[in-house]
């Protein structure tokens, strides 16, 4: 992979197997949204937005269509059995 800057142009781009992928400047708010709605989406399939609550872990970390695939808490650090759950809304 190599960094370079394109000519005439302040963004950055990236040549990996000869595509150019260009990266575009972005702001502090922008980065802080993108990681705020990957932190509410489904940690299993990362499609839908979590809505199921599990139980005893408390973990908000999967959503209703991927409920029925999973027997332990998708959180990496917790893991945990998941013995119960609560469908939560957002409001």
């Amino acid at each position: 992979m190599e960094m370079y800057k394109l000519p005439g142009n302040d963004t950055d781009a990236t040549r990996f197997n000869n595509v150019v992928a260009v990266l575009v400047p972005r702001s502090k708010e922008w980065y802080e949204r993108q990681i705020q709605t990957l932190r509410t989406m489904c940690q299993y399939c990362y499609k839908a937005r979590a809505s199921i609550l599990l139980l005893p872990c408390a973990h908000v970390s999967c959503c209703k269509d991927c409920l029925p695939l999973i027997r332990r808490c998708p959180v990496s650090t917790c893991n945990k059995i998941v013995r119960g759950t609560k469908e939560i809304f957002f409001v």
